[in-house]
């Protein structure tokens, strides 16, 4: 039989080349010895000879099959035989075969970890003493140990995956045996055993990183001040500067800050006690990517939790004063990896920057003032495009970027509602500083300044939109007496026209300032311009635009207006190539509205 079922297993996973008719025969014989009551025992057996991994993996398959399904249908003898001799592979076999591959020890621990649901701790109360009982083994075996215990938080503790109240009501019963029992006590010391051997000699980076994700999974439910301890704490400290352990160790880190706890000063103190901030402040913004994600994770949980740990904190409670340098240092590195180049990176510490903007709204816990600027000049720099970014492209790299520089404006919304004037105050000096320089600058910086001075209108309210009418009416009409328009780049010229569009109301009574803006629109940088898309763009912005503006103002240009939107407004095949039909429909709206609203008489109409 076995030859047939090697031939059978290596044909049903398709290795080798085989006619169809025989590959059916193969999967059906594979099946049927699945669901024969005793298959089971037979790839029992099959699993602890040298064979191939196809071979092995599929006796685990038909294993797990009969946990899962009929486990309650095995005698207890079957049952005590199984496990028995799951346990012995560990023991006896591991040992004298190191290099067996990881898709078997993985499957295997997943099997052992789903027996121990079924059985822990009423059937088989011996299982963490069989399961220590293994690391005399050495190295291979605590691998095999830590894989374990990560199935056994995969599939029967962990609070990450959704499980049936039945389910929960299992693991919760777990749980409490594991601590009634002592097994969380001599875990968390073996966790250390295996770090301070292992990870002070600098050797088996793997065992020590398979130790440090254990760690981490069962940080969110055993007693916290398991993992706080002086020696931990140390040895975290220390690992930190091996940068085959360091990510992992951050991980530790996030899952004791994001630990649920009522009280807020003892989550104040563990911060203290961790000294995050400090660690973190000498790390480089040109290190490894993967460890700057890491670390931006925690960064950005650290901030949110310590700011709400110190909104529920009393006034006259004596950590206050510890607690605002502590925001202070989580701030700084705040800054510092939001300015970080990699947009993902930067991205990460968004919610700290979210919650940071909604504490000012509401109770500043640190002086505000000395912060803003620097957030603004982060906002700006972030905001702004590569001076090689395509605009013809619409690949997911430009894609992304447009996303994420909503996500900045949001910030930038976010400060109008709280410092409407320091950051119309910052607006301002950009566009000084752009108008000024504008021959000498990029793109980028000139279309970014425009950006922010948009984004300022964007989602405010009415009541400090008129409160700032005086602002826009001098930028507007900075904006119109200067060369800007004239930028050559299709995103300055359409940045422009998007801003004299949102705030074409705060227009001043100025002929001058609304002359320039009419002719920028009808020249070659708007309805004119060569290039479609903003062509387009601008037949819309101008009806817009003139919709806005007060009778008695439009009066003078009322009769220019018509002689340049003339020849546009033929439906013809020539005047197609310049402007499509919805365009030409946009500028017959302008017309009626300049008409319209200036009373011209219809004799002139006529003649255009």
């Amino acid at each position: 039989m076995t030859d047939e079922f090697d031939q059978a297993v290596l044909c049903s996973y398709n290795v080798g080349q085989y006619p169809e008719d025989v590959k059916k025969r193969a999967v059906e014989y594979c099946s049927n010895l699945q669901r024969s009551p005793n298959g089971w025992a037979f790839c029992l057996e099959k699993f602890f000879q040298p064979t191939r991994i196809e071979i092995k993996f599929f006796c685990l398959v038909v294993i797990q099959d009969v946990i899962f399904y009929r486990y309650e249908s095995l005698t207890d003898q079957d049952k005590t035989r199984l496990k028995a001799s799951l346990m012995n592979w560990v023991r006896e076999y591991i040992p004298n075969n190191p290099t067996e591959d990881q898709a078997i020890k993985n499957k295997y621990a997943q099997i052992l970890a789903i027996l121990f649901r079924n059985d822990y701790p009423d059937r088989w109360p011996s299982f963490f003493t069989d399961l220590f009982g293994i690391l005399f083994g050495g190295p291979v075996c605590i691998d095999m140990f830590l894989r374990i215990i990560r199935s056994v938080d995969e599939e029967v503790l962990s609070k990450t995956v959704q499980r049936q109240n039945v389910e929960v009501a299992v693991t919760n019963n777990i749980k409490e045996a594991m601590k009634a029992e002592g097994a969380v006590q001599k875990l968390v010391d073996t966790w250390y055993q295996i770090l301070e051997t292992y990870g002070t000699a600098g050797t088996h980076n793997e065992i020590c990183n398979l130790c440090l994700d254990s760690i981490s999974r069962f940080i969110n439910w055993i007693d916290i001040s398991f993992i706080t301890s002086d020696k931990f704490i140390f040895l975290f400290y220390k690992f930190l500067n091996n940068v085959n352990l360091r990510e992992k160790i951050l991980t530790c880190f996030f899952e004791l800050i994001y630990k649920g706890m009522a009280d807020p000063v003892a989550k104040i103190s563990l911060f203290g006690k961790l000294r995050i901030s400090q660690l973190l402040s000498t790390v480089s913004m040109d290190d490894e990517g993967d460890f700057l994600d890491e670390a931006a994770k925690v960064v950005n949980t650290m901030g949110m939790e310590l700011l709400l740990s110190a909104a529920k904190l009393n006034p006259q409670q004596q950590i206050q004063l510890e607690t605002v340098k502590m925001v202070e240092e989580a701030l700084s590195l705040l800054f510092k990896f939001m300015n970080n180049d990699d947009d993902d990176i930067s991205f990460a510490v968004f919610g700290f920057a979210t919650t940071y903007l909604n504490t000012m709204k509401t109770s500043p816990s640190v002086d505000p003032t000395d912060h803003f600027d620097l957030m603004l000049q982060i906002i700006r720099r972030k905001m702004k495009y590569q001076d090689d970014f395509d605009f013809s492209a619409r690949d997911e790299e430009e894609a992304e970027f447009q996303k994420y520089r909503k996500e900045v404006a949001h910030l930038m919304q976010m400060m109008m509602k709280i410092i409407p004037d320091r950051v119309a105050q910052f607006v301002h000096g950009s566009l000084e500083m752009v108008i000024q320089n504008l021959t000498s600058l990029t793109f980028s910086d000139v279309e970014v300044t425009l950006y922010m001075f948009y984004v300022m209108g964007d989602g405010i309210s009415m009541d400090l939109m008129t409160k700032l009418e005086p602002f826009w009416t001098s930028e507007i009409t900075l904006l119109a007496s200067s060369n800007i328009s004239t930028y050559n780049h299709q995103a300055v010229t359409l940045q422009y026209f998007e801003v004299i569009s949102r705030f074409s109301k705060f227009i001043p009574n100025d002929p001058e300032v609304l002359k320039n803006i009419l002719v920028s629109f009808l020249d070659g940088r708007g309805i004119r311009n060569p290039t479609p898309m903003i062509r387009s763009r601008c037949c819309y912005l101008l009806y817009k635009f003139l919709k806005t503006q007060k009778v008695v103002n439009l009066v003078p240009f009322v009769e220019s207006i018509l002689l340049s939107l003339k020849e546009l407004l033929v439906i013809s095949t020539e005047t197609r190539k310049i402007i499509s039909f919805d365009d030409q429909l946009n500028l017959f709206d302008a017309l009626g509205t300049i008409v319209g609203q200036a009373g011209t008489e219809e004799a002139s109409i006529l003649s255009y």
